[in-house]
């Protein structure tokens, strides 16, 4: 990424201040005969018009106007990012702002997004800038110090709705659209610096892509308006940089989507004890059976189902779950390194995620219920939950033996019903209901002209049963992470030529599982600098006693990323290949020379 353009437009995003020193119940109840009378609706309506539910703080579109929002619907998730901060904004929607998969859309997330609170020194109070079914962030950048004593505002407020500061959303392979030509690098946005010069430079300079697809926006918190309508309390003077992105591929990328987000103080004021939150409302198809849990080894939250019926996904829900993948900067030891926008700062560390809660819907638990719209304490309350705590009770959980439960909640085995669970939470029995899910990261000081990032994604999966959902989000988001961490993302997918790839590679199908089609991606690397190489490829399927259903491929091929069908055909007569399968896991083995790789299938007829 090259430098700023002009310093009162672009603070720079690269690193912290401390890097420069080293180097910066009942959303939507119905009787049993209801639903099945809307199973036959539901073929032929989109899935997203169900669950709205009779929520309080879920206003209704209508009652709800933004300037601008774009869909990241470059691969199965489909997300509608608004320019004022949630990346799943149902005020557009009208129902959930994130579906899944894309070609048969059932409800994921009803809205999400990005929670701060610090604690401003100068006065020792907590300030906030979230996003709750409603926004304290409005479009724009901050081209002047906020003043935290007057709280002026009018400059920003009148910049929020200049068409310069939407959303941008561009495609790898166009550079053509506006939002391609009109890139505003000059702002933030991610870019290649052509010419070397540190400037960004319209029509020299270029977009930088991560991922197949992208949206990028720059929000601001200090409109007092839209504070009143949240927190009720004053802004602290933060410019966010938000950019999401996905990658159009079989298996786990396919159902993810990355995003990352630079924040920087541009306030007269230090915080300190801040933290960072991503919230979320989950209506995993439909809002009422809705189930929390955790896992601190791969910074996760998710949500899963409570039974294996479904609506709008047909055959099961899925699971969802925020990972994070890289957190504030702090300083750590000489052995150590922090990943930040794609580079490796030794000497440093990012933060991992410090708790995962879910927030209750029912009356029976009112320690740990949401906090309200309009609430004089929701500062302390959101504080409270950012923290692992009882937000509404105002402490930390305890167990039965008085021991401290961990910050991160419900971080047992639903597989295999070890630990700690819905079912045996201290304050009582977490039933399933519409929660609201908060994952969270801190504490950090943030200086005045401080600059911190965060980088989560959100995965969708979906195994053979609600369990197996959660055993194939964790495998999917361990692979997700895996990716992340070993520099494709900032890596092989910025090559100039993204066509050569550098290794030969067997993706997971998808759907998996699935009935009757089901596309099989592979890759055909290159060995040497010889980009002229051809390798023979057989991919071949085989049932679980080795007998040979399918061949795909035989055939010579040059380096290149190939996707080829496996249809599993029905019918006595019908030959070919899948022809006659029955239900079961089926092997899909690729070999190409030395290169040997295989996956399973699981077809449900």
């Amino acid at each position: 990424m090259g430098g700023p353009a002009r310093e009162d437009r672009f603070a720079m995003t690269h690193l912290s201040r401390h890097m420069y020193a080293s180097a910066n119940p009942l959303l939507f109840a119905v009787g049993n005969f209801i639903v099945r009378a809307l199973l036959g609706a539901l073929a032929l309506c989109p899935a997203t018009t169900l669950a709205c539910g009779n929520d309080s703080q879920k206003t209704s579109f209508s009652k709800q106007t933004m300037g601008s929002y774009q869909q990241l619907d470059g691969n199965q998730i489909i997300s509608t990012i608004g320019a004022d901060g949630p990346f799943a904004d149902f005020r557009k929607t009208g129902a959930s702002g994130l579906v899944w998969p894309r070609d048969s859309p059932g409800n994921i997330l009803y809205t999400a997004g990005l929670w701060v609170v610090g604690r401003h020194v100068a006065s020792d109070s907590l300030r906030t800038a979230a996003m709750f079914f409603k926004s304290e962030y409005q479009p724009g950048p901050l081209l002047e110090t906020f003043n935290t004593l007057t709280n002026d505002d009018s400059g920003p407020v009148s910049r929020a709705s200049d068409s310069l500061y939407r959303a941008y959303k561009i495609q790898r392979g166009d550079t053509t659209s506006p939002d391609f030509v009109e890139w505003p690098g000059d702002l933030g946005a991610p870019y290649e610096d052509l010419n070397g010069n540190g400037l960004w430079d319209l029509g020299t300079d270029r977009a930088r892509f991560l991922g197949d697809q992208q949206v990028w926006g720059v929000i601001n918190d200090v409109a007092m308006s839209r504070h009143a309508t949240v927190g009720m309390r004053s802004p602290m003077g933060l410019e966010v940089h938000s950019l999401y992105y996905c990658y159009d591929r079989a298996g786990a990328l396919g159902n993810t989507m990355f995003m990352e987000w630079t924040i920087i103080n541009k306030s007269d004021a230090d915080y300190n004890s801040v933290y960072v939150g991503i919230f979320s409302d989950p209506d995993v198809t439909y809002a009422g059976d809705d189930l929390p849990g955790s896992d601190s080894t791969l910074g996760l939250g998710f949500v899963y189902n409570a039974n294996d019926s479904s609506i709008a996904h047909r055959v099961l829900q899925p699971a969802v779950g925020f990972t994070l993948l890289t957190g504030p900067l702090v300083p750590g030891s000489i052995s150590d390194s922090a990943l930040v926008n794609g580079q490796w700062i030794h000497g440093y560390r990012n933060q991992p995620l410090s708790a995962s809660i879910a927030m209750s819907k029912s009356t029976s638990l009112l320690d740990i219920q949401e906090p309200a719209l309009l609430d004089s304490n929701f500062a302390e309350i959101a504080y409270r939950y950012l923290h692992g705590m009882a937000g509404k009770g105002g402490y930390h959980i305890r167990r039965p033996d008085s021991s401290f439960y961990p910050t991160f909640w419900f971080s047992g085995d639903p597989v295999t019903g070890q630990g700690d669970l819905p079912q045996n939470f201290p304050l009582g029995v977490f039933v399933d209901q519409d929660l609201r899910l908060l994952v969270s990261v801190g504490p950090f000081d943030l200086a005045k002209g401080d600059t911190q990032h965060v980088a989560a994604a959100v995965v969708v999966s979906q195994g053979t049963d609600r369990l197996n959902n959660v055993t194939r989000l964790k495998a999917d988001v361990a692979y997700v992470r895996d990716f992340y961490f070993n520099g494709k993302v900032t890596g092989v997918d910025d090559c100039t030529d993204a066509s050569v790839p550098a290794g030969f590679a067997l993706e997971q199908s998808y759907p998996n599982p699935f009935n009757p089609t089901t596309s099989i991606r592979y890759t055909i690397g290159v060995a040497s600098s010889q980009l002229s190489i051809v390798s023979d490829v057989r991919l071949v399927v085989y049932d679980l006693l080795g007998r040979e259903v399918a061949v795909l491929v035989d055939e010579k091929k040059e380096p290149g990323s190939y996707e080829v069908k496996f249809f599993a055909k029905g019918g006595s007569a019908s030959g070919g290949d899948g022809a006659n399968l029955a239900s079961g896991v089926y092997i899909c083995r690729m070999t190409a020379g030395s290169f040997a790789e295989s996956i399973k299938m699981l077809l449900l007829r």
